[in-house]
């Protein structure tokens, strides 16, 4: 049976660029029924998701006003300042809230389905699909994918996971538009981001892969040294030494809790002559 390619599995996606403003966004997921849009920068190249409902949150957080508490000026001005924040560019809105944009991982498309495979298990959805020129063609359609492989015969799967297990040694693909874009740090192009990406995805084997899962993990040595962080940790978790640091002040709080709490007879440093009763 003839392996199908990741273009087999395509579907459309919302694109915008992100010299769009906001209030073009929000029109184009009502009118498509959308939840998110892929931002593309201004050489069409795809920066990640915006999902709507972290937009609308961030709409709801920054310009609510209670309008029973403030006089009618104030609300005048709430009025004036959310129809800026609409206008405002999609670029300078990721760039003051860079945790609205989702990372995607990008594909070619004419890859077959051994070709991807790593990355179809280690990355979650979306994963973007664009031509040999680096241009979107929308996104794999995930259920249409899972559900093609849920009804092969154990044999067939097994033979695609055999043959993406065979070029395992080339984790990364070839070109920096292939990777898996992370948080944006240039809107005007992908140099810099895919330069750090590109950093990130250098690894190979065991090393390589903890490095892009989406779970936070840490891979250590035998002697106690931490060698490797996933993607998750880093974005869920953060910097290793601060954790370590707040987990030791957490247990020495609770040891000193814990000595507070003693009842006088447990304290140490008594006696066992000095609790028994007097006779």
């Amino acid at each position: 049976m003839p392996i199908p390619r990741l273009r087999d599995f395509l579907e459309p996606a919302l694109l915008v660029s992100v010299d769009e403003p906001l209030i073009a966004l929000l029109t184009h997921c009502q009118q498509v029924a959308a939840d998110g849009a892929i931002a593309l920068n201004r050489q069409g190249a795809p920066l990640g998701r915006l999902r709507m409902s972290r937009v609308l949150a961030l709409l709801y957080t920054d310009l609510s006003v209670d309008s029973a508490a403030m006089d009618s000026a104030a609300i005048a001005q709430g009025a004036i300042n959310r129809a800026t924040m609409l206008e405002i560019s999609l670029a300078d809105l990721v760039l003051d809230h860079p945790s609205l944009l989702q990372p995607v991982t990008v594909l070619p498309a004419d890859w077959d389905v051994a070709e991807g495979w790593h990355w179809l298990h280690a990355s979650p959805p979306p994963w973007v699909l664009v031509n040999d020129a680096g241009q979107v063609l929308g996104q794999v359609d995930a259920i249409a994918f899972w559900r093609h492989f849920a009804a092969l015969p154990m044999q067939a799967e097994g033979h695609i996971e055999a043959q993406a297990s065979a070029d395992a040694g080339a984790l990364a693909p070839p070109a920096d538009w292939q990777i898996a874009v992370g948080t944006v740090t240039s809107i005007a192009g992908l140099d810099q981001s895919s330069e750090q990406a590109s950093a990130a995805l250098s690894g190979s084997g065991l090393v390589g892969l903890v490095e892009r899962l989406p779970v936070p993990m840490m891979l250590w040595t035998a002697d106690g040294e931490a060698i490797a962080h996933s993607l998750g940790w880093q974005q869920q978790i953060g910097d290793e030494s601060q954790v370590l640091d707040a987990i030791a002040a957490m247990e020495t709080a609770a040891v000193a809790q814990a000595e507070v709490r003693l009842p006088p007879s447990c304290r140490l440093g008594e006696s066992a002559a000095a609790r028994s009763p007097q006779m």
